[in-house]
Parts: structure tokens; C-alpha cells; sequence
């Protein structure tokens, strides 16, 4: 833009930093964050930066960096919370993530649907269920931010992990209702959670639902499909879903051979 004579927005210009720290590292980005003019150093940009850092799970940079904003005074929002407490996740310090939420609600910073979905998985590393149901009904009772299928996606995993298959299948039900849109992805998880409770039945219908909704089904569509279905020990069903993906597929995705392929070698083995 520059090149071209057109003047960057400070949105334009966080967008640049994360880029560059994608393709050049964090240090070029921290460099380009701190030649920005001072009026270009507002939350968004200074956002960036804090969510390359944690990316990159940097967790002293990135509370420095989140406290320097608090005594600017920038405007917050949950993103630069959201960034860190993945972080937590990721670092494996899910216990900490209680202590950003109680910081958000009394900063009087709304909680979005990932914050949400985010502290229901650091409730879930450490065993707290219970917490996990308090947090779902703590959003209904909020009102202003609805649930949607990834909320049901994230409480049916977590339901799964912890052997409560008879609950994961509720919430996948509620999964459905929730895919109004028809999304692709929210199929995709619905087939791998329904085989992951070991409901065979549960898995083909919605591979129907999908077909329906998607007739030229995506390669990755067929790779979660067969996968799930060797993973419950159809290998009929995954041999016959693979001979119907090759003969309809444009481009050979080698993936979903090598799926089956796997099925084989443990078989033998």
C-alpha cells in the first residue's frame, strides 16, 4: 500500500506484523511494532503483538505486554485474554485461566463464545466437569452471547474424554440443532465425536446429512469419514466409502488411502 502511495490504517498495519512475524519471526515483528509512529500504537496493533507472543508461547512477554496496555489505558477487548489464555493451555497451566476470567468480568470485559469455549477446556484439564456445566449454563443465563455448534462441539469432547458418553451424545443432539447454517466443519466433528461414543448408527446418518448438504463432498470429508469408520472396526464400511471416494474424486488425496492402508497393517499385525 505504501509503495502504491496509500497510507496504511493502524488495522492494515496489525495485520503487517502478524505477517511479518509469520514469515520473518518475532523479532522483525517487534522491530516493526516499535517503528510504528506512537498514533499507530493503539490496542489493535499492540494486539498483534501480544497474540504473535503467545503463538509463539512467550508467557512473560505477552502478560508484560498486557499489563503495559492496562496502564495505557487501551481500549480492551477479550481477544488479548482470549490469546493468553490459550497460551495457558497450550503451556499446560490450565489453572490460571479462572484468574483471566474473574479479571475480564470485573474490567467489565464481555466474554465471547471462544473465551467461553477456552475456559470450559481449562476446567476440563483439571478434571473440573462440574465447572465445565456451570460455565454452559453461566452463558445461557448471560443471554448475550448465544451458544453455537462449537460450544456444543467443545462440551460433547470434554464429555467424551472423561467416559460420560450417555452426556456427550445430548450435547451432540444439541450440536445439530445448532448447525442451522449447515457448516461443513460442524458434520466433520459431529462424525468423529459420534464415533468416539462408539455409535456406529449415529455416524452413517450424519454422513448422509452431509452428502445431502455437500453432493461434491470434499476430499477431507471422505478422510474424517473413513477414519472414523476404521477406528470402529468397519472395515467394510471404510473400504466401501474409500472405493466411492476414489471413483467420484478430482484430485488423488493420498491421505485417504494411506488411512485404510493403516487399517490393514494393524490387522495384519
Amino acid at each position: 500500500m505504501a509503495e502504491r502511495g496509500m497510507n496504511k490504517t493502524v488495522s492494515d498495519q496489525a495485520i503487517h506484523l502478524d505477517l511479518i512475524a509469520k514469515a520473518r519471526g518475532i523479532d522483525a515483528a517487534e522491530s516493526y511494532f516499535i517503528d510504528l509512529p506512537e498514533t499507530s500504537k493503539n490496542h489493535l496493533t499492540y494486539g498483534a503483538l501480544l497474540n504473535c507472543y503467545c503463538k509463539e508461547l512467550m508467557a512473560e512477554k505477552a502478560e508484560a505486554l498486557l499489563e503495559n496496555m492496562k496502564d495505557l489505558k487501551l481500549e480492551l477487548a477479550s481477544m488479548p485474554y482470549n490469546s493468553l489464555m490459550t497460551l495457558y493451555i497450550k503451556t499446560g497451566q490450565p489453572e490460571r485461566i479462572p484468574a483471566i476470567i474473574l479479571e475480564m468480568k470485573a474490567c467489565d470485559i464481555m466474554l465471547d463464545s471462544f473465551s467461553y469455549n477456552i475456559w470450559m477446556r481449562g476446567l476440563a484439564a483439571v478434571g473440573d466437569i462440574s465447572g465445565v456445566e456451570r460455565v454452559v449454563d453461566e452463558m445461557k443465563r448471560d443471554g448475550r452471547v448465544a451458544g453455537d455448534w462449537t460450544t456444543y462441539s467443545n462440551l460433547a469432547s470434554i464429555y467424551v474424554d472423561a467416559g460420560l458418553l450417555e452426556k456427550a451424545e445430548k450435547a451432540l443432539k444439541e450440536l445439530e440443532k445448532r448447525n442451522a447454517h449447515r457448516d461443513l466443519s460442524a458434520f466433520q466433528f459431529l462424525i468423529t465425536l459420534y464415533g468416539r461414543t462408539g455409535n456406529l448408527l449415529e455416524v452413517y446418518r450424519v454422513w448422509r446429512s452431509l452428502r445431502l448438504a455437500f453432493p461434491k463432498t470434499a476430499n477431507i470429508s471422505y478422510l474424517n469419514m473413513i477414519q472414523a469408520l476404521v477406528n470402529l472396526k468397519d472395515l467394510p464400511g471404510a473400504e466401501k466409502c474409500f472405493r466411492e471416494w476414489e471413483s467420484l474424486c478430482s484430485t488423488y488425496d493420498i491421505r485417504v488411502a494411506n488411512v485404510l492402508i493403516g487399517a490393514y497393517v494393524r490387522k495384519v499385525c
